[in-house]
């Protein structure tokens, strides 16, 4: 019996769901301090998404002060629907944010950085097996934002959950993790 993407996504949305937003507040704080003592990112091009709050996202809000004391350039992107572009830019500790399309924090303040520039990744996702294949939620922006960028940069998921115990069906354009970060291990 073949694994259907949506049924895994919909597992883990579930389970994500059964969170309450302080179990994810400290869970994120966790995987946070431990990913800093995993890597140790300095002076750095560093992607990160920022969460969407409705959808109990990994805080990556406690991911971003380790970031600046390290003295990292931090980039995020926005997705424009209109338009089905991802704009990648720089935020910083003083940056004002809004909220646009689907509950996701934008900066105000667009300063265009190129991804191919880039030596860390944080991905968000739903899930991921073993061999770094993952699931987010469908789609594709992060696939997309992947393919643009140098083999240099790390790809490291942060995941609430550990791996899923089976593969994860993988398509051609799909671009493993190296990393994922639990709130307790590193995989």
């Amino acid at each position: 019996m073949e694994i259907k993407k949506q049924d895994i996504r919909k597992k883990y949305t579930d389970l994500r769901n059964k969170l309450n937003q302080k179990d994810i507040d400290i869970l994120s704080k966790n995987m946070s301090s431990k990913l800093n003592l995993n890597f140790n990112i300095k002076n750095s091009n560093i992607h990160i998404f920022l969460p969407i709050t409705d959808k109990k996202e990994i805080n990556t809000w406690h991911f971003l002060h380790n970031f600046y004391k390290n003295s990292n350039t931090v980039i995020t992107s926005i997705y424009n629907y209109k338009e089905d572009e991802i704009i990648n830019v720089k935020i910083n500790p003083s940056s004002s944010y809004e909220i646009g399309g689907f509950g996701i924090p934008e900066p105000k303040e667009r300063i265009v950085f190129d991804c191919s520039k880039l030596d860390y990744i944080i991905i968000p996702l739903l899930c991921y097996d073993i061999k770094g294949n993952r699931i987010g939620y469908g789609k594709g922006i992060y696939d997309r934002i992947l393919s643009t960028l140098p083999s240099k940069c790390m790809k490291i998921g942060i995941s609430l959950f550990h791996p899923e115990k089976i593969s994860i069906p993988n398509e051609s354009h799909d671009i493993s993790l190296d990393f994922c970060q639990t709130p307790d291990r590193l995989y």
